[in-house]
């Protein structure tokens, strides 16, 4: 019997990573809250527990009394902000939290760690074929440096160990749940018929929606590995600008917005190069376009109340 500890189960992507685990009865997931502990008797082999990861015994004891065959880490203190609260917050969680739970984890025979990290460890531009994971980390946010420090730490904690250790990088995540963000915004505004306003029509990304995501953090705890360490990218599979995204939402939608744009500048990337995870783990994202029209629907089934 596998016991997954999942770390940030309150969070988006935690919930989700839960749900995907959950749904294989011979799984057992003991699903992890800082702040509250949510109520899963619809699931039977799911149990939660409160858990603050700065706290290094509670972590321990935790990790000794569990015994878990695989811990994945989706907990995370999340800004763009430089002030010392932020950076405190982000230090707590980001940079102690993992150190503590790396470090139980090596001590008490957990057989793999995920560690959800995030494109924010290669800086903000990438080539025109996207980020690979033999390029160097630039991380140029707080944020971005947190999550480097994280995979250094759970790369430290493999050498010499039995414990296996995976880093996914994960693209910027869109979807249902989720109220902020380019493919949120634009939608919004669609549904009221409302200018979308595009202030930087040049930035192309590739949009990851949240089962994609899901469903790569449980491929990455389940699938067999090519080695004791590795930092995977995952991101979805179609290079999108910001202008052609917004045009793509008015289509979809059947909306009268129009879109506005500033003045168009030469592209700048910030794109995934996934096809390393694609290879080595088998996993192929939703295709951009049936995510994306999925997604609208549900939108417009929820029509003013969103």
């Amino acid at each position: 019997m596998t016991i997954h500890l999942v770390v940030g189960a309150a969070g988006w992507l935690g919930s989700r990573i839960v749900e995907a685990l959950s749904r294989d009865p011979e799984a057992r997931v003991l699903a992890t809250w800082h702040r509250q502990v949510a109520d899963s008797a619809d699931r039977a082999n799911v149990r939660t527990v409160r858990l603050d990861i700065a706290d290094a015994d509670a972590v321990a004891r935790i990790v000794a009394q569990e015994r878990p065959t695989v811990v994945i880490h989706a907990a995370a203190a999340i800004s763009t902000s430089t002030t010392a609260d932020a950076v405190g917050m982000m230090t707590s969680a980001n940079l102690i939290g993992t150190a503590n739970l790396v470090r139980s984890s090596r001590e008490h025979g957990v057989r793999r760690f995920v560690f959800c990290s995030s494109v924010g460890v290669y800086g903000d531009e990438s080539p025109a074929g996207g980020f690979t994971e033999d390029l160097p980390t630039r991380p140029t946010t707080p944020y971005g440096m947190s999550k480097v420090a994280g995979e250094l730490l759970l790369q430290e904690a493999v050498a010499g160990s039995a414990m296996e250790g995976i880093a996914l990088r994960l693209g910027g995540i869109h979807g249902a749940g989720r109220n902020s963000g380019a493919i949120a915004g634009f939608a919004r505004q669609a549904m009221r018929n409302e200018p979308l306003r595009v202030s930087s029509p040049q930035l192309v990304f590739n949009y990851l929606f949240i089962d994609d995501a899901a469903r790569a953090v449980e491929m990455a705890a389940r699938r067999p590995v090519c080695r004791p360490f590795s930092s995977y990218n995952v991101a979805g599979d179609t290079p999108m600008s910001v202008e052609d995204l917004a045009r793509t939402i008015v289509c979809k939608t059947g909306s009268s917005s129009t879109v506005e744009i500033a003045e168009p500048r030469c592209p700048k990337y910030r794109v995934l190069a996934t096809g390393q995870f694609e290879r080595e783990m088998g996993f192929t994202p939703e295709r951009f376009e049936e995510a994306l029209e999925m997604y609208l629907r549900g939108v417009q089934a929820r029509g003013a109340a969103w």
